[in-house]
């Protein structure tokens, strides 16, 4: 082209690369194919060989040994509502923007617009009676959730990647997700690793019928990365009723995520002294919880 006009060209590339590092790169929103496609493939109730090639590649990809699955879904608000405190799809939606408000650097209004406006374009997987609402932020460091179990179900509308409109259906189980923008990846393995445990057959009935906070989220954990004790006198947990969590005799990796007592979730905290009757939920590495399930007979 000449001198002149490569010098220009090479400015133009200079000055656009310019404009989106500084400018517009904060300001896009992207949003993956692969959710329209499922979604689409969802709603159609299609069991096609792309279907299927599309679970197994996701499925394949598993999760990453950093990916914090099992911690977020320990740490996760759970919201159970009971007959007749349903509402619609967007009170709910508000009302968990409002508690995903106080730990994220976010408003409730500019949540509940990320959760509605991806349900509008179809980006929002519902079926089988389950809702998985999603969406990504800046500046946040690790993914938070939301887990919502409603006993008479709540009415979803659907709008395709089409644009067209399906009936809605009752939803029992909804879980809403944010996780950070920069990560996109661990926001999908995430998402999958959800994908895979709903598409069980038994996931709906288990969920249903769970009796505590602490069952539902058991429901969601990988098994072989969770222990659920119940301390009781002349057991194999008897040494740990009037220890400080700090004190017991795990592995120093492990953690204590959750302790049912008496129909109260209590917070895990190192000086918190277990009592009779507690039920822990333990988080660890495989081994650790293999360890751990054989010290204590299973």
């Amino acid at each position: 082209m000449g001198p002149l006009p490569s010098l220009f060209t090479l400015a133009l590339v200079c000055l656009g690369g310019l404009w989106y590092f500084f400018f517009g790169r904060s300001r896009v929103n992207r949003s993956g194919a692969i959710f329209h496609l499922f979604a689409r493939l969802g709603e159609q109730g299609m069991d096609s060989g792309l279907e299927q090639e599309l679970r197994h590649i996701m499925r394949e990809k598993g999760l990453r040994e950093e990916d914090p699955f099992d911690q977020v879904v320990a740490n996760a608000l759970v919201i159970d509502l009971a007959e007749g405190e349903e509402g619609t799809f967007d009170e709910l939606a508000a009302d968990v923007a409002e508690h995903l408000s106080k730990p994220l650097p976010a408003s409730a209004g500019e949540l509940t617009r990320g959760f509605l406006e991806a349900t509008r374009i179809g980006a929002t997987p519902v079926s089988k009676g389950v809702c998985l609402p999603h969406l990504r932020l800046f500046g946040i460091d690790q993914p938070e959730m939301v887990l919502v179990r409603s006993e008479a179900g709540i009415h979803v509308d659907v709008t395709d990647v089409h644009g067209e409109h399906s009936p809605s259906e009752p939803v029992f189980s909804l879980f809403f997700l944010v996780s950070p923008e920069e990560d996109p990846r661990q926001h999908l393995r995430i998402l999958a690793q959800l994908a895979e445990r709903v598409d069980d057959e038994r996931f709906l009935d288990d969920w249903r019928e769970a009796k505590t906070e602490q069952e539902l989220k058991e429901i969601l954990l990988r098994d072989d990365r969770f222990l659920s004790l119940t301390l009781r006198q002349g057991g194999k947990t008897n040494h740990f009723i009037g220890q400080r969590l700090k004190d017991l005799p795990i592995p120093e990796t492990a953690l204590v995520a959750l302790i049912h007592r008496r129909g109260q979730i209590v917070v895990p905290r190192g000086s918190t002294q277990l009592q009779e009757g507690d039920r822990l939920t333990v988080l660890g590495e495989p081994a650790e919880i293999r360890h751990l399930r054989a010290d204590l007979g299973g």
